[in-house]
């Protein structure tokens, strides 16, 4: 449960004016799932490569998105993740062959 304050003190009930239901603090329930974008310096070197790592990357339910850049000289891979740690990717990553190095 995060409690979020009002920024203004809360103002009494003029014709105008509706007060908030709840008195302050404000009690707001959020989904305590964080959306976590990473990004790795990989040895990925062309389609053929993403083609392998692809589909073990697809198969991790808390990996949301994925793309690598084959332009940039590091092979950046950036991922969008959300329950997962890291190194459950970069063991499947490993599994056929390949690295992946946090930046």
């Amino acid at each position: 449960m995060v409690i979020h304050s009002p920024s203004k003190p809360h103002k009494s009930p003029t014709k105008y004016h509706k007060p908030h239901p709840l008195p302050p603090p404000y009690i707001c329930l959020v989904n305590r799932n964080h959306m976590q974008s990473l990004k790795f310096k990989s040895n990925i070197k062309c389609n053929g490569c993403i083609a392998k790592v692809g589909p073990e990357l697809d198969a991790l339910e808390g990996v949301k998105n994925w793309s690598v850049d084959l332009e940039d000289p590091s092979r950046i891979v950036s991922l969008e993740i959300e329950d997962i740690d890291v190194q459950t990717i970069k063991e499947r990553v490993a599994k056929v062959g390949y690295q992946l190095e946090e930046l």
